[in-house]
């Protein structure tokens, strides 16, 4: 940048208040003029929150971050203590279970029977709760829509 180009910029764009660096083309040379008299650095903007009317902004107090964990030990503890349990329960329930549902009929082991209930179960109580909360959102939207609307007035 010329000389020239640098008078239409203000002084900190110009280079001038670097200490003699300028950030694109390294150091300045020691032929440049220093700003012309009567021109000062913008003024710099007040801290966020400071204001004539709310007073000094508070001081931000120091956060160190703190280790919360995972969770992950308690994660595999709970994961093989349901292993065990499931593994005991299919070991004590291995009598040959007859089941009939409306036109169906078979024999299958007491566990496999109780498992699949479970699973059925599980199943469900998760689409039901899908379909619930689906409605939430969509009446949650419409209430903030609606806010926001009403305050456009």
């Amino acid at each position: 940048m010329s000389r020239d180009d640098r008078k239409d910029l203000p002084p900190l764009a110009a280079g001038w208040g670097n200490a003699g660096e300028d950030s694109r083309s390294g150091p300045l040379e020691s032929t440049e003029t220093p700003p012309p008299a009567g021109t000062e650095p913008p003024p710099t903007p007040p801290e966020p929150g400071a204001g004539p009317d709310r007073g000094p902004a508070p001081e931000k107090a120091e956060r160190r971050p703190e280790f919360v964990g995972t969770g992950m030990f308690w994660g595999l503890v709970v994961g093989v203590l349901l292993a065990v349990f499931i593994i005991t329960f299919a070991a004590q329930n291995t009598r040959e279970t007859r089941i009939r549902i409306i036109f169906w009929e078979w024999s299958s082991p007491l566990f496999v029977a109780i498992l699949i209930s479970l699973i059925v179960g599980i199943v469900l109580a998760e689409a039901a709760g899908l379909f619930y909360r689906s409605r939430r959102r969509r009446r949650l939207a419409d209430k903030v829509e609606l806010q926001r609307l009403r305050g456009r007035r």
